[in-house]
């Protein structure tokens, strides 16, 4: 095995990649080792680097993770394996999976050198993020694909309860793919409206609204005669005689008792009483809740599910206030609510404590001198803080759009107009560059302003925007994708 080794290498050294393939593809299951399966990897690796066809590339690099990650099954500690997974990562644009690895690599070995090379380069990569295949790419790739198999997929909903029908869950999904790493949706026929329709669960998270409701909007009008989309779990009539069964129990929503607690942010915290759910929150709060939220998104809707239902208590007692049904709290939210909107553009204010204390070279990092901002999705925001990445990482990685700041230096604008200034920029942008991205929020610090956004057409959003930003009076103008560690950079 060792002489195989030392010949791998050589061929190595020749750029003779596709032969390395070769030699292990044709050993037994025996005979490839862990040592020769991570060569086989770094093979496909280097075979797609060598590459200059896309597909090919894309091809050779899901490969190499693939044979990286079953072999992270067996050794949880080979510095060398883990460089080599990021490695793949970074070639296939995942860059937030490629620093995961290669912080398991340093983890190992803090001065393994292949490691932290490459590490500021991943950092740039995501710091710099001119996709190869943007959003609006995907999206018209999708709608003319969809288009030329939609009348399949109409005669699979129409026989999907035939033995021999075509499987329609993954027709849809593969198609899906085109935009989504890993769709999920609700494909069926909507009586009412007498049309196909897909639904796009939003499962609690606000942020996956932007790109769905941007994808809706461009649906060509050739599919609105047999097709409807639709943004979240909409709303159904006569909930409460609906019953639903999960994790082996059944729920009838009728017998659901809830007691409505208005808050001041214009939102219900909701306490529920069911004897069955009862029983099981002692046990298993998730189950409960895995049980409860489809159930109330049918009573109200998926997005003023999002917007205004607060925290949720499962009683263990039966209440002593007065109740409500799941069926009458959609008229209760209208009645008691002001403004109920499903529109996802309604913002939040939100205040935090600027950073008064300079680092050692005299400087506050940017967004730390924040005291006050607006947000259309305090998610995002939170994230931020937290430095959580999974909201900036599922929209780079799922759908190819890319979250970010801009920042402007406010030491030379009067502060009494700061707040109309940047609200007139972000209205300019808004305006002139909405095909390409959309503004969710903004923020004003004691050095700098913000204007944050999600851009579907990250080169074209950044174009139109950075003329819109350089008629301010500012020295110091820049963009950041939204994650702490990013590099800046001035526009």
């Amino acid at each position: 095995m060792q002489n195989l080794l030392q010949q791998i290498d050589g061929l190595d050294e020749q750029k003779e990649y596709q032969k390395i393939i070769d030699l292990i593809e044709i050993l037994d299951e025996n005979d490839q080792t862990y040592d020769i399966k991570s060569e086989l990897g770094r093979a496909y690796n280097n075979l797609a680097n060598n590459s200059e066809n896309i597909e090919e590339q894309t091809e050779y690099l899901n490969a190499a993770v693939n044979i990286f990650h079953a072999l992270e099954e067996e050794e949880k500690r080979d510095k060398k394996l883990h460089y080599r997974l990021a490695y793949s990562y970074w070639g296939l644009g995942k860059y937030f999976d490629a620093l995961e690895s290669l912080n398991k690599s340093l983890s190992i070995d803090h001065e393994y050198d292949n490691a932290k090379e490459i590490y500021n380069d991943v950092i740039d990569s995501l710091s710099s993020p001119y996709h190869r295949y943007n959003t609006n790419e995907r999206i018209e790739d999708f709608w003319k694909t969809f288009e030329q198999e939609e009348q399949k997929i109409r005669e699979a909903v129409d026989n999907s309860n035939n033995e021999n029908a075509i499987d329609l869950s993954n027709l849809t999904d593969d198609i899906l793919k085109i935009i989504f790493e890993d769709p999920i949706f609700e494909i069926g026929f909507y009586t009412e409206k007498n049309k196909y329709e897909i639904i796009f669960p939003i499962d609690g998270n606000k942020f996956r609204i932007y790109v769905r409701q941007y994808l809706i909007s461009k649906m060509p009008e050739s599919l609105k005669e047999n097709w409807i989309f639709t943004l979240g779990r909409r709303r159904m009539d006569n909930i409460d005689k609906l019953a639903m069964k999960r994790y082996e129990t059944t729920i009838t929503a009728g017998d659901i008792k809830i007691v409505p607690i208005l808050t001041d942010d214009n939102k219900i915290d909701i306490e529920i009483y069911h004897n069955e759910l009862a029983e099981i929150s002692k046990k298993d709060q998730d189950q409960c809740f895995g049980i409860f939220f489809p159930l109330l998104d049918m009573a109200i809707g998926e997005i003023i599910t999002i917007g205004y239902i607060g925290t949720i208590d499962f009683l263990e007692e039966e209440p002593e206030e007065e109740t409500i049904t799941l069926g009458q709290l959609y008229d209760y939210i209208l009645k008691n609510l002001k403004n109920v909107t499903e529109n996802i553009t309604s913002y939040t204010v939100y205040n935090v404590k600027a950073r008064e204390e300079t680092d050692e070279d005299g400087y506050i990092n940017y967004r730390e001198d924040i005291f006050i901002g607006t947000t259309s999705c305090m998610d995002i925001i939170s994230a931020y803080y937290d430095n959580d990445t999974y909201i900036i990482k599922e929209l780079y990685q799922d759908t190819g759009a890319i979250l970010g700041y801009f920042y402007f230096a406010n030491d030379k604008l009067n502060k009494d107009e700061m707040l109309d200034i940047r609200t007139n920029i972000e209205d300019s942008i808004i305006e002139k560059a909405s095909d390409f991205g959309v503004v969710i929020g903004g923020a004003t610090g004691q050095s700098y302003c913000y204007i944050d956004f999600i851009t579907y057409d990250f080169a074209n959003f950044i174009e139109i925007s950075q003329t819109i930003l350089k008629t301010l009076d500012s020295e110091d103008i820049g963009l950041s994708v939204f994650y702490q560690q990013a590099i800046k950079y001035t526009l």
